[in-house]
């Protein structure tokens, strides 16, 4: 098992390399809703705003979120009760190829 200040601070049991560290540093997207809702919520007790801001929506992006200037929160923790995943495959008509919808 792995050290506690290893541990990502999403609350998974992995390690920041192998869990959000990989969103959070650039690295690659966040795969699901459940991953990037847990990497933002590591982005906040690590103070990386560059990263809160890159996965906001750009119409309601604040410009500075000011985390290294405020008080700094206490973080208590993340718990996930339920993530569901329903994606239903189609063919676009415009498309040969099958698309992932909503």
């Amino acid at each position: 098992m792995a050290n506690l200040i290893e541990l990502c601070p999403c609350g998974s049991n992995k390690t920041y390399p192998n869990c959000c560290g990989r969103y959070v540093d650039g690295n690659e997207p966040a795969p699901t809703a459940e991953a990037l809702m847990r990497s933002r919520y590591t982005a906040y007790t690590l103070l990386r705003e560059e990263y809160l801001r890159a996965t906001w929506h750009h119409s309601t992006r604040p410009d500075s979120l000011e985390l290294a200037t405020e008080p700094s929160s206490k973080w208590l923790g993340l718990e996930v009760f339920r993530h569901e995943c329903n994606h239903r495959r189609r063919i676009m008509p415009w498309s040969n190829s099958s698309r992932v919808t909503k």
